[in-house]
């Protein structure tokens, strides 16, 4: 049985943490690790108690990205095209949850690491994180979705930056060109995470799905998908108690609360 596994743990509050769990690889993503993010995935996308969705790294790294020990005999030949879309898959699984995502980000954030948190809607790191994508360095090609979404996330210059040169770059420059929501000190990013978490959490989860669902067709599908979309979840918030419950609070002066109906 191989090293290291990713697992989830769900507080009552509706925020799911999904922690990725190699540290005597820094977090490195084995072919058990790819598959166990896919199936994580797909149980949280369809739990309707989950509200917020928190991807971090066990111990010091976030990951080191895929774990290239297994390359000679799981990316070459005949295996290679399997193992690519599983780790495609399970990062498509990953940015098709519903749920609000956030990447927790300290140490390293490297490769396949990267891949995974761009495939999130939020990320946060700290000061002392490092990043770097260095398929140049191993002759492989960068993923075509984690590719457009890095395109989507720092522009064509920087994503060229990064990609050919291969080079590691600092919180503070990740941050620079788009690629960090937030820098924090090492020792407050998990508090900053958690009020982030909890204060999604107090908000009408259908309004974020909507503007969630919205965002990502726009992006993605022509103006007329991506309007239909819009609009859909737009008359879904309109028709929803959540939407009463929010004018309610508000016109009585109290704190709204919110059930995703």
């Amino acid at each position: 049985m191989m090293e290291g596994n990713i697992w989830q743990k769900t507080e009552a509050s509706g925020i799911c943490t999904v922690t990725i769990d190699n540290p005597g690889k820094s977090n490195a993503i084995n072919f058990e690790m790819w598959e166990d993010l896919r199936r994580l995935a797909s149980e949280i996308d369809s739990d309707n108690s989950i509200r917020v969705v928190v991807l971090t790294g066990q111990g010091g790294t976030f990951a080191a990205g895929a774990d290239i020990s297994e390359f000679s005999a799981m990316r070459t030949g005949d295996n290679a095209p399997a193992y690519d879309r599983l780790t495609e898959t399970a990062i498509e699984a990953l940015a098709s949850i519903s749920k609000p995502t956030i990447s927790a980000i300290r140490g390293f954030c490297i490769g396949g690491g990267v891949n995974l948190m761009l495939a999130t809607d939020i990320r946060i790191c700290a000061r002392s994180s490092i990043f770097a994508i260095p398929p140049a360095r191993l002759g492989i090609a960068y993923p075509r979705r984690s590719l457009e979404r890095l395109v989507e996330a720092v522009g064509e210059q920087q994503a060229k930056y990064l990609l050919f040169s291969a080079r590691r770059i600092d919180a503070q420059k990740a941050q620079s060109i788009g690629l960090i929501s937030e820098t924090v000190e090492a020792d407050l990013l998990d508090e900053v995470v958690s009020s982030l978490a909890t204060q999604i959490t107090k908000n009408a989860p259908l309004s974020i799905r909507a503007a969630k669902l919205g965002i990502t067709a726009m992006r993605s599908g022509s103006e007329k998908t991506w309007l239909s979309a819009a609009e859909e979840s737009a008359e879904k918030c309109y028709l929803s108690e959540d939407y009463r419950e929010g004018v309610d609070a508000f016109l009585n002066h109290r704190s709204p609360h919110f059930h995703g109906r």
